[in-house]
């Protein structure tokens, strides 16, 4: 009879041998994670986001993070939301650090330059004055990467008369991938909206896959929000973005299960015209590899998701 001890650790040894390939394929990557709107449940899911964040920036990752906004900041009282979100910013980046990385909090006004439009007035009740953002200038992204910090950015932009203004979380996180031609854009949706998506019966589409479906009538029973933000991930992932990741930020480990695993756990958009793989790191999963570690053999597999 197998030592449980011995079997545990057989087990472990292949899951990491299984990571591998996609730690391997993230390396050096920019990934930019938007972590939801309604993050109202921090008490639980936050700190675990965090591990996984600091997790993925060990394994040389490069996580650019926005976060959003919760239910009860759609108000129309700005500098009260303006308030809400440096403190959010601030909460998540103490999470991150306490897991051994290096965060640091950006609005529109620090280093990176998001220039907005103020929105007119919203005449629909509790719903905020999302500016319009004219432009974006990253480079301090590049310079934070290259110094080793995680940015956490707060959805506040700049007006021309210099004041903060809110922003859409997920239109600022698509924005910001296209600007630094991200290789990944994962957006972290509630269980409820990304329930509404499992009706595509598909993990797998490219843009135009997508863009056909919404176009014969599939996302007419969409959220508003919802079909905004699909028609924000097909033009991001026309432009620039490689591939987007849109998964249910309440199932634990949400974020790792996705990009580590072969399976995933949400749904994968990606360019229409390729690359759709990327070749595997076979080095690990040969025969070989498994012997020295006392697996059985298997077959060489493909990355065939990303």
């Amino acid at each position: 009879m197998m030592n449980p001890a011995w079997l545990r650790a057989r087990r472990q040894t292949q899951m990491l041998a299984d990571a591998l390939p996609y730690i391997r394929s993230l390396y050096a990557k920019t990934v930019v994670i938007h972590i939801g709107d309604h993050p109202g449940d921090d008490g639980q899911l936050m700190p675990a986001l965090a591990r996984d964040i600091a997790l993925l920036k060990l394994v040389g990752v490069k996580p650019i993070i926005v976060h959003g906004h919760d239910h009860d900041e759609q108000i129309h009282d700005t500098v009260l939301l303006r308030l809400r979100l440096i403190n959010r910013n601030q909460h998540l980046i103490d999470m991150i650090n306490q897991y051994g990385s290096k965060a640091i909090g950006l609005t529109g006004q620090d280093g990176l330059c998001i220039h907005a439009i103020p929105a007119a007035p919203s005449t629909v009740l509790h719903m905020p004055h999302f500016a319009d953002i004219s432009s974006i200038e990253a480079a301090v992204i590049h310079l934070l990467h290259s110094n080793d910090f995680v940015p956490v950015i707060a959805p506040l932009g700049t007006a021309p008369d210099g004041t903060l203004v809110p922003l859409s979380a997920n239109r600022l996180a698509a924005l910001l991938a296209r600007s630094l031609k991200a290789d990944k854009l994962i957006d972290m949706l509630d269980q409820a909206d990304f329930t509404h998506l499992t009706s595509l019966h598909r993990t797998l589409l490219t843009a135009n896959e997508l863009a056909n479906r919404i176009k014969q009538g599939w996302a007419s029973r969409l959220p508003p929000s919802l079909r905004s933000l699909l028609d924000t991930a097909i033009d991001a992932v026309r432009t620039n973005v490689q591939t987007i990741h849109l998964i249910d930020r309440q199932h634990p480990s949400a974020l790792l299960l996705e990009l580590l695993t072969s399976e995933g756990i949400g749904i994968t958009i990606r360019s229409d015209h390729g690359p759709h793989f990327i070749a595997d790191s076979t080095h690990y999963l040969d025969d070989d590899a498994c012997s020295v570690h006392g697996l059985p053999p298997r077959p060489p597999q493909r990355i065939v998701r990303f």
